[in-house]
């Protein structure tokens, strides 16, 4: 509940402050419980603001729907169970979003550009310009890390991540490239968060983090958007989940649009602990990931994500290192993509015959690996 109200006041001050461009649509959802009185006065509040807002730009409105407010249309999208999905829009040319998603009293805030792209701004545009001034820092196995550098770079804000020292050298290198500044912690997952904490306190900078994050998840929503728009009668999404922030944001955009998607998360045998916290029903660490996908060593799922995974994804599976390093290769002779091991075990899980193949689509997110690793992953094929 707390997260939803701190979700809630963000947008009724971007609203009332004029600092969300121009919004194309405001979508709350919420899981009515014991307290979904309380829920209901705070979405009418949001959807109110964004009346409000919506009224005073006509000329950048074009109303699909009409209530007593103005140019705003209210949906119920789909309704079954405990669970209720408001939705109130407009059409405007700019082609921004402005979106405040609750599910299970969690509240994801949003609002993107016309173009899903794996980098999302929203978290500089929500800092203040004394936290533009002080910086962000943020950690990352390096892909998370070359998005926030990309991001704060376009914002003009100073960036740094924290990499653990076995960090895959050809994401250390790109994220510098992208101007951000690599800060390098004990090779232990748990570190990473540790090195942000201190450098946020030493140094005031506003921390980002890479996957249990309202707006790293939103952000991550953006690719269900664009697979439903690319493919509508998708009925399986498949992921790779590390901590949970892409499949969490792919899994909440999906079933908004179709509830009928099913979500399907794969991890490594070696990096599993979402999946063995799926299966026991709470939040389960491992010790450390033993993995050739190096962008999916979280040891613990994050306590925003998990719920999502609970709720949403129909399934989590496991994948052997010898199938990921199948996946890499057909990829590259194939295919012609090359994709690095973290985003090819959705084709793993394929190639194990662990998921559905009709009308399935494989997320193979990241492409960073380094020509040495691919020489291997080619040459074991070979033999």
């Amino acid at each position: 509940m707390k997260a939803f109200e701190i979700a809630s006041k963000t947008v009724l001050a971007a609203l009332r402050t004029g600092q969300v461009g121009t919004p194309v649509a405001v979508r709350v959802t919420a899981q009515l419980d014991a307290d979904h009185g309380r829920i209901e006065r705070l979405i009418a509040r949001v959807l109110s603001a964004a009346a409000t807002w919506f009224d005073s730009r006509p000329e950048q409105v074009t109303s699909f729907g009409r209530v007593e407010t103005g140019h705003v249309s209210t949906l119920t999208l789909f309704q079954g169970g405990q669970s209720a999905l408001i939705s109130a829009g407009c059409c405007a040319a700019s082609q921004r979003l402005l979106e405040l998603v609750v599910w299970g009293n969690r509240g994801i805030l949003s609002w993107e550009h016309d173009r899903g792209f794996s980098v999302d701004t929203d978290h500089e545009s929500a800092l203040s310009d004394d936290e533009k001034q002080q910086g962000v820092v943020t950690s990352s196995s390096g892909n998370f890390a070359q998005a926030a550098a990309y991001a704060s770079k376009t914002m003009g804000v100073s960036c740094k991540i924290v990499m653990m020292r076995s960090s895959n050298a050809l994401k250390v290198a790109r994220t510098r490239q992208l101007g951000g500044k690599v800060v390098f912690c004990e090779d232990r997952f748990s570190a990473r968060q540790e090195a942000v904490s201190a450098i946020q306190q030493e140094e005031r900078r506003a921390a980002i983090h890479p996957y249990d994050h309202l707006q790293t998840i939103a952000g991550n929503g953006t690719l269900a958007l664009e697979i439903l728009k690319q493919f509508p009668k998708v009925k399986n999404i498949v992921a790779p989940i590390s901590g949970g922030g892409l499949i969490g944001g792919i899994a909440l955009a999906a079933k908004i649009h179709s509830p009928q998607i099913k979500i399907w998360g794969i991890q490594p045998q070696g990096a599993n602990a979402t999946q063995l916290s799926w299966q026991a029903g709470k939040r389960v660490g491992i010790r450390s990931a033993q993995t050739i996908a190096d962008g999916l060593t979280a040891t613990l799922p994050g306590k925003l994500t998990f719920p999502i995974i609970q709720q949403l994804v129909e399934s989590i599976k496991v994948v052997k290192e010898n199938s990921i390093r199948q996946a890499v290769a057909h990829c590259l002779l194939e295919e012609k993509l090359v994709v690095e091991p973290s985003g090819a075990v959705p084709l793993a899980a394929a190639f194990e015959g662990k998921i559905p193949l009709c009308q399935t689509v494989l997320v193979l997110s990241g492409g960073n690996i380094t020509p040495t690793l691919m020489k291997q992953v080619l040459s074991s094929r070979q033999g």
